[in-house]
């Protein structure tokens, strides 16, 4: 089965972002990574939104790493990994 984030959740489905496949995933303030089926590879926020890994220009997100798991936090200046 596909899934997509909120923003292709909006762009190819035509539904409400806010009922994505990807929310809940992890922690509000936390990243995880997913395989959307119209971004690829991508990280994704608590609400499911795409922060910007993957190749849409409309999903991009303050600079970051191209592989982006649960130790990496969205913070007030931009994205940071917990070491």
């Amino acid at each position: 089965m596909a899934e997509y984030c909120w923003q292709c959740s909006e762009e190819h489905l035509g539904t409400d972002g806010e009922q994505n496949d990807f929310r809940g995933l992890c922690k509000e303030g936390e990243l995880i990574g997913v395989l959307c089926e119209g971004c690829g590879l991508t990280a994704v926020r608590h609400d499911g939104q795409c922060v910007g890994y993957c190749d849409k220009d409309l999903h991009r997100a303050p600079a970051g790493c191209l592989f982006v798991w649960q130790d990496w936090k969205e913070t007030k200046d931009g994205i940071s990994r917990d070491m």
